[in-house]
C-alpha cells in the first residue's frame, strides 16, 4: 500500500489526523477538506418549494426528522408527540413500503397524519406529513427549523450535512463514531447525539430556547473550499 501511495503525485486528505498519519510514514499529502461541504451548500442554494408543503408549514415552526428507522422512532416518538400545537412535523423513514410507513404512523396515533401522496388543499391542517416518496428530503429542510437525522441507533448515520447546509442543528443517535463529521458537529454545538427517549426530550427542550440557525452556517461557511483547492492543485498551470 505504501508503495501505492508513494506513486501518487498528490493526495488530498479531509483533516488533519490523516495528514499526520501519512506524514508519519513518509508521505506528503495537501490538507484540502471535505468536498462534501461544498456540494452540500451549493445544493441548499437550489432548493426547491413545494405549494402543498407551503401550506402545511404555514405559521408553524417545523421539525424535519429524516431517514428513520424504528430504533429512531422508539426514541423520539414521544417528544415529537409532546410538541406544542405551534410545532408541525415532516418525516421521512429509511424505507417507503407500506410496512414501514404503517411502522411509524403507529407511533403517532393520537395525532392526524397525512402522507404527501394524499395531502391536498383539504388536510393541510394535519400535525405530521409522512412523505412517502423518494427524492423530497433535502428540499424539506428548507422548511425547517430543528431536524433530526435517523441511522446512529443502528450503524450508519446518514446525512446529517444537508440539514446543516440550511442552518440547522441537528440532533442523531449515539453510534457515531465512524463519521468524522458527527464528531466535528459535537464538538462546534451544532449537532447533538442522544441515545433514548429522555435525552431527545431534554435536547429538544434546549433548541427550541436556542437559535443556533447563525452558528451552524458560520460553522459550514468555514468548512468550504475543498474542491477550490483540488482544483486549483491539479489544473494546468499556464
Amino acid at each position: 500500500m505504501r508503495s501505492v501511495l508513494k506513486a501518487c503525485t498528490t493526495i488530498f486528505v479531509q483533516n488533519d489526523t490523516s495528514k499526520k498519519l501519512l506524514d508519519s510514514i513518509g508521505i506528503n499529502s495537501v490538507h484540502a477538506g471535505d468536498t462534501r461541504y461544498d456540494r452540500v451548500m451549493k445544493n441548499a442554494e437550489k432548493a426547491q418549494r413545494f405549494p402543498l408543503v407551503d401550506s402545511f408549514a404555514k405559521d408553524h415552526k417545523i421539525f424535519v426528522c429524516g431517514s428513520l428507522w424504528l430504533p429512531d422512532l422508539q426514541a423520539i416518538s414521544e417528544g415529537l408527540n409532546n410538541l406544542g400545537d405551534d410545532w408541525k412535523i415532516i418525516l421521512t423513514t429509511h424505507e417507503i413500503d407500506e410496512v414501514h410507513l404503517k411502522e411509524a404512523e403507529h407511533f403517532f396515533s393520537a395525532q392526524k397524519i397525512i402522507r404527501y401522496s394524499k395531502l391536498d388543499d383539504q388536510n393541510t391542517d394535519a400535525k405530521i406529513l409522512m412523505i412517502d416518496n423518494v427524492g423530497m428530503l433535502m428540499h424539506l429542510y428548507g422548511y425547517a427549523d430543528l431536524a433530526y437525522v435517523g441511522g446512529a441507533f443502528k450503524t450508519g448515520l446518514h446525512n446529517i450535512l444537508e440539514p446543516a447546509s440550511f442552518g440547522l442543528p441537528v440532533i442523531f443517535g449515539p453510534h457515531h463514531e465512524k463519521f468524522p463529521e458527527a464528531k466535528l458537529f459535537i464538538e462546534n454545538g451544532i449537532g447533538f447525539a442522544i441515545s433514548n427517549a429522555n435525552e431527545f426530550e431534554f435536547t429538544l427542550r434546549k433548541l427550541q430556547a436556542e437559535n443556533l440557525k447563525e452558528k451552524v452556517l458560520a460553522f459550514m461557511n468555514s468548512q468550504k473550499g475543498a474542491t477550490n483547492i483540488i482544483v486549483n492543485s491539479v489544473a494546468p498551470k499556464n
